[in-house]
């Protein structure tokens, strides 16, 4: 193992932003892998049978279509490949990918994190994408947050941003004609909400990875879009918890939801979750614009808007962070069929695929020829946000702490709520010994 690698398998639970042995792998370095790719593809032409792997962390039935879709489109064009693909949770996946690099077991094919990506470039496990017809096809700057010197090293497909997806129905029901734009307005909702039987907020706790997209709804656009280094100072320890107004204010608001929530959130996964806010149990869930296209797997797309989460009683205050794509699909620099992979890879920014990809799930696409006039639902509430300077900051770096900070965040603020959520002091101070632990290690 090299550099960071040991500590991301030690230490890893949740990063990122999902089964069976992976094979075509070899422990050549990258330049023997290129030279020997082309010669791999061209015994597939002459019928070669070839497997490559591909390992994800890929839950909603909408986007498992839409790469199935990718991959018929490929073994088509590629008649004797086969594309084998091993879906795992985001909670065992950054282990698990790292732990098969550490092992010579690596994937052909997988996704990673633009706060994971860095590693796997340095140690030089990921192939340079830059000048691949895929990165072509993307907005410019779509890239920039899996980039490093000048080269793309994971390609993205969307950007996801981070808000409050709303049941329309729901709202109705408990007689809300429009979206909160300040914290009392939200908060005078879930009192509407619960008065009508409808649970405010469904809330996955019993999945880690959950807990940390409810916080990032709003660290992402309330504090990083205020200062984009502000988690390299924190795990730097420049900055601290306990002397941050920011994350004082953080934690109560997610004391205050979870006091809005089901009865047992730790005892909730995510599909459940999703499953009570389609169909109405539940009125809103914090988390990446993807949790629309889970929904939409279960129910119909235009029954969900969604909102930036109100963090003031000052409607100007209104923020969401405009993304570029902070993970994306890397080659493994230990492939035997570096050609191939490409070829995969360019087919998930195709015309074909994007166009799939917008009629089927809820995600803002970076194709540089993407249609939203048609759009609705989520996406169609977002670009409405997105096209409005007063709401809109553009932020193109990670938006995870590094692995062992990510997991420590989780992990104190899960046991805050287990505590009760009233010893907000204790939950800064906890959070502050557990990442000056890791910093010191």
């Amino acid at each position: 193992m090299k550099k960071r690698l040991v500590s991301i398998i030690c230490a890893i639970g949740v990063a990122g932003s999902l089964l069976a042995g992976c094979g075509s792998t070899s422990t050549e370095d990258s330049s023997s892998v290129q030279a020997s790719s082309g010669d791999v593809a061209a015994n597939n032409e002459e019928g070669e049978n070839i497997t490559l792997n591909f390992i994800n962390h890929t839950s909603e039935q909408a986007k498992i279509d839409w790469e199935d879709y990718c991959i018929s489109l490929f073994e088509k064009e590629h008649p004797n490949v086969t594309i084998e693909v091993q879906r795992m949770s985001m909670d065992d996946y950054t282990q698990s990918i790292a732990t098969k690099f550490a092992s010579d077991d690596a994937p052909d094919l997988f996704y990673e994190d633009a706060s994971t990506l860095p590693t796997y470039i340095d140690n030089g496990y990921v192939m340079d994408l830059t000048d691949t017809e895929a990165v072509s096809n993307l907005k410019d700057g779509a890239c920039d947050a899996l980039s490093k010197d000048g080269k793309v090293y994971a390609v993205p497909l969307v950007a996801n941003e981070y808000v409050v997806t709303y049941n329309k129905k729901a709202f109705e029901a408990a007689g809300i004609d429009g979206v909160p734009t300040t914290q009392d307005e939200l908060y005078d909702d879930c009192e509407k909400l619960k008065a009508a039987g409808i649970t405010p907020f469904a809330l996955g706790y019993g999945e880690s990875w959950v807990v940390n997209g409810d916080i990032q709804t709003d660290y992402v656009n309330n504090w990083l879009t205020k200062d984009p280094d502000a988690i390299t100072k924190m795990q730097n320890r420049e900055t601290t918890f306990a002397d941050s107004d920011y994350w004082r204010g953080a934690l109560e608001r997610i004391a205050k939801r979870a006091s809005y929530g089901p009865n047992d959130p730790f005892g909730t996964d995510w599909t459940t979750a999703c499953t009570d806010l389609v169909n109405g149990d539940a009125a809103m869930i914090l988390n990446g614009d993807w949790t629309a296209s889970n929904c939409a797997s279960y129910g119909d797309v235009s029954d969900f808007g969604a909102f930036p989460l109100p963090v003031s009683n000052d409607a100007s205050d209104l923020t969401l962070a405009s993304l570029s794509g902070t993970q994306g699909l890397c080659v493994s620099s230990k492939t035997k069929y570096a050609d191939l992979c490409k070829d995969f890879v360019n087919i998930t920014t195709s015309a074909d695929s994007v166009k799939y990809y917008l009629d089927h799930c809820s995600e803002i696409v970076l194709s540089k020829d993407a249609d939203f006039s048609n759009s609705q639902g989520t996406v169609q509430d977002i670009m409405t946000y997105l096209n409005d300077d007063k709401v809109a900051v553009a932020y193109s770096g990670s938006v995870n702490f590094d692995s062992e900070y990510f997991d420590a965040l989780s992990s104190c603020i899960s046991q805050f709520l287990l505590d009760g959520g009233n010893d907000v002091d204790g939950a800064l101070a906890n959070l502050d010994s557990e990442f000056d632990r890791i910093a010191n290690a």
